[in-house]
């Protein structure tokens, strides 16, 4: 080991330059006055020592000096975990606001772009930082890029011991350049990524949030079926005595009898994207002591998109024939005394 002169710092024995003062230390190298010594407030080593969050970031924006393990774990760690915090907080507290999901869903999506930029400056300048360290050329970040090698890379630069008695490389990697240069590419390789999923994933939504709505006339119509054999012989026009009989709808029904239908369904609440309208028919003239006092002779049961074209592109109707239709442009469906319109009035029966 050798001191530098400059400095006093100590020195491999084959050292040529100083890397906390850029001296030469090697054999014939001039007397250091002084007056020669350069700047240091490039290098780690004359920045105070901190595992404050914000210095940090702040320092990642000046890539001359260097990170120790520490400090590069806080850095990166602490801003993935800041990032995934404030994501957290935000969905649970709109949601406690009763914001609309579209609302929840561009407020998100903004903070998500304005929390790109700090978590790529703090990964490639923190990474630069630590690549110093460790002895290498700050470049070597564009490790951290390439996929699965980058995985690799980072726990290399968490766990690998750095090297402060070494002859680092002094150089000042433009951090804010690599950044613009990630961006820029990562945008458009996620717009390009996008434009090719993006309308698979929205036709994947519609055909599922059709097949819901088609998939719950059905039981509606299964269960008016089944209803209509304890209900001596009579639909129900009111949804809700399908999913509770028993609370004064069917004469005598067991308290503990089977249930029709879903109350989820009985409640024609949005769902799937598509909102329910129930259309009872004409009212039954029925026994009291045989059939329930809201009984009548026909129905319908109508999903319409809550938003044709993106939740769903078809509006749907089912009756009490078993059939059921639809309209291919998303229209609302208009029901006559109960039953739904016909192919000629516009309503195409489902295959």
């Amino acid at each position: 080991m050798k001191q530098c002169p400059g400095c006093g710092k100590n020195l491999a024995n084959g050292a040529v330059t100083c890397p906390f003062c850029r001296c030469g230390v090697g054999e014939g190298a001039p007397p250091v006055r002084p007056g020669d010594l350069p700047s240091l407030t490039g290098d780690i080593r004359v920045e105070p020592h901190t595992l404050n969050w914000l210095v940090l970031l702040r320092r990642c924006l000046s890539s001359s000096g260097r990170f120790s393990r520490s400090q590069f774990a806080v850095v990166y760690i602490g801003t993935l975990a800041m990032f995934w915090f404030l994501v957290i907080a935000l969905v649970l507290g709109l949601e406690a606001a009763g914001v609309s999901e579209d609302t929840a869903s561009t407020v998100g999506g903004l903070l998500i772009l304005a929390m790109v930029p700090v978590m790529m400056i703090a990964a490639i300048g923190g990474s630069i930082r630590r690549w110093h360290d460790l002895g290498h050329s700050g470049w070597m970040v564009l490790l951290n890029l390439v996929p699965c090698v980058g995985a690799f890379a980072i726990l290399y630069l968490l766990f690998a011991p750095g090297q402060p008695e070494g002859n680092a490389p002094v150089e000042s990697t433009p951090v804010l350049v690599v950044v613009a240069g990630v961006l820029v590419f990562g945008v458009c390789g996620v717009g390009m990524i996008a434009a090719i999923a993006i309308p698979s994933l929205l036709r994947a939504r519609v055909s599922a949030n059709e097949s819901a709505a088609i998939g719950d006339i059905r039981a509606v119509v299964s269960a008016q079926a089944a209803y209509h054999s304890a209900n001596g012989g009579w639909y129900e026009g009111n949804l809700e005595c399908l999913a509770t009989p028993f609370a004064g709808c069917v004469p005598n029904y067991p308290a503990n009898g089977p249930t029709f239908l879903d109350p989820v369904l009985s409640d024609r609440q949005p769902k799937s994207g598509y909102e329910r309208r129930f259309e009872p028919g004409r009212m039954a003239a029925v026994h009291p002591a045989i059939s329930s006092p809201t009984s009548v002779g026909e129905y319908a049961y109508v999903a319409t998109p809550v938003r044709a074209g993106q939740t769903g592109v078809r509006s749907f109707c089912g009756d009490s024939t078993g059939l059921i239709c639809f309209r291919a442009d998303g229209a609302e469906i208009r029901v006559l005394g109960g039953a739904c319109p016909t192919a000629a009035e516009g309503c195409t029966p489902l295959l």
